[in-house]
């Protein structure tokens, strides 16, 4: 497994001890996905394999890592006006560039936005599921959605006034529609449901809906206000109920949960029974090979940012990685990536250090600055 690094304000790639594995360097570079990485040279994304070799040679705007072997690409500028489509692995469109926003897919399915018209109502806002071919099997249709997780996606149902299709959008520009006030409340407001891959539904109507992990999704009922939180299964059955405690998503056999009163943190197991006491984190992420990050208070600033500190827990609640950090990702095969110094590079602010650690906290990859331009 290669994790990717920065060196000399540029992207490398070292193995699971820290040594540099690949000797070419990039402007930016991804994750490994499928065996291959989206890499940047000289304002082109292409593909390279574990060897380093080119694989799809670097000719797109942007793009982005391989899920069930198709990829997203920009045709035009990924941040305002590209168009996005899909290609496969020896990167043919398969989905030629068409749409304002597109996701991995997942479960056989891709998660695709555009604006379009719609009998007579021009520049109207709405979501498709695609299917390897670029088929749309979940027709367009005015509603947010949210990607396939365990074979269900949880969509927005509006209640559109006087039998509208969907609100009606004015754009600032054909890329970049934006709602009035009181659409966007409308929106806000729309109920949740759950579909399968056929886009039926198989759920009653909620006020949110998580995605699906290891059998269950959260749930909420009610408004921010009065809103009560509860886990259902596949068939949409609601199997346990917390009350105005937060749920997460499982993972390992466990789910986070923030307490309404007190603000801890403790984890529940599939039957809603805790596995650990109360602990005292304002933020916490779900388990990965036995570990699980949590975050205190930021003791300098005094209040809850995501340059607080942040470490990591077992299973059974015991702090085996000190707060340190101020970002800190699962572990993955044997390593967590940690932020030090600054927020994410993409929350705007790029003069932090990432590094890697092992599980005991030890670092195979010291902090080091990265590459300053966006990507």
């Amino acid at each position: 497994m290669l994790f990717q690094v920065w060196k000399d304000g540029k992207a490398r790639y070292i193995n699971e001890v820290g040594r540099i594995i690949l000797k070419a360097k990039f402007d930016w570079a991804s994750d490994f996905s499928e065996g291959l990485a989206a890499v940047k040279i000289q304002d082109r994304w292409g593909y390279i394999n574990t060897e380093g070799d080119w694989v799809i040679e670097p000719q797109f705007d942007h793009c982005g890592s391989f899920h069930e072997n198709r990829a997203v690409v920009c045709r035009g500028n990924p941040w305002s006006g590209g168009l996005w489509g899909y290609i496969d692995r020896n990167g043919t469109y398969v989905v030629e560039p068409q749409y304002t926003h597109t996701e991995n897919f997942s479960c056989g399915r891709a998660l695709v936005s555009c604006t379009r018209t719609q009998g007579c109502f021009q520049n109207v806002w709405g979501t498709a599921f695609l299917d390897h071919d670029g088929h749309e099997v979940v027709p367009f249709y005015s509603r947010e959605a949210r990607s396939f997780s365990e074979d269900l996606a949880a969509v927005s149902v509006p209640e559109v006034p006087n039998g509208l299709p969907s609100p009606s959008l004015e754009p600032m520009d054909k890329s970049n529609p934006t709602w009035g006030a009181d659409d966007m409340l409308h929106w806000y407001q729309a109920p949740w449901q759950l579909i399968n891959i056929d886009g039926h539904a198989v759920t009653d109507t909620y006020s949110a809906i998580g995605d699906f992990h290891e059998g269950f999704a959260v749930a909420r009922k009610g408004d921010l206000q009065t809103a009560r939180f509860i886990y259902i299964n596949r068939e949409g059955k609601e199997v346990i109920d917390l009350g105005r405690d937060r749920g997460f998503r499982f993972s390992e056999g466990r789910a986070a949960v923030k307490s309404a009163t007190t603000g801890s943190i403790r984890y529940i197991n599939p039957k809603g029974l805790p596995t650990t006491p109360e602990l005292p984190f304002v933020q916490a992420k779900e388990f990965h090979e036995g570990r699980a990050a949590v975050c205190t208070r930021d003791r300098v600033r005094g209040y809850i940012s995501r340059l607080g500190s942040w470490g990591f827990i077992d299973s059974s609640g015991r702090t085996v990685i000190k707060p340190q950090f101020s970002e800190a990702e699962p572990f993955y095969h044997g390593l967590s990536r940690v932020y030090v110094g600054g927020y994410r590079l993409d929350e705007g602010i790029a003069d932090g250090k990432s590094g890697y650690i092992d599980p005991s906290g030890q670092y195979v990859w010291k902090p080091t600055v990265w590459n300053e331009r966006s990507p």
